[in-house]
């Protein structure tokens, strides 16, 4: 498992094309905790973004 951490849009728009021109599973998570779950721990590659809250999103109370 390939794990990226990305602090923009752009950044994890970018990872996300590159790695599904070789159609890889591909998780996008918010935190770095969240690499335990099992969803995520089938995946190819995990990408943490670490912009969610920032660029317009709400984050959850």
């Amino acid at each position: 498992m390939k794990v990226f951490k990305v602090k923009s849009r752009r950044e994890r728009e970018r990872i996300e094309r590159r790695v599904l021109k070789n159609r890889k599973v591909v998780a996008v998570v918010n935190d770095v905790r969240d690499l335990n779950s099992d969803f995520v721990k089938r995946a190819d590659v995990v990408v943490v973004d670490e912009s969610f809250g920032r660029e317009g999103f709400s984050t959850p109370n």
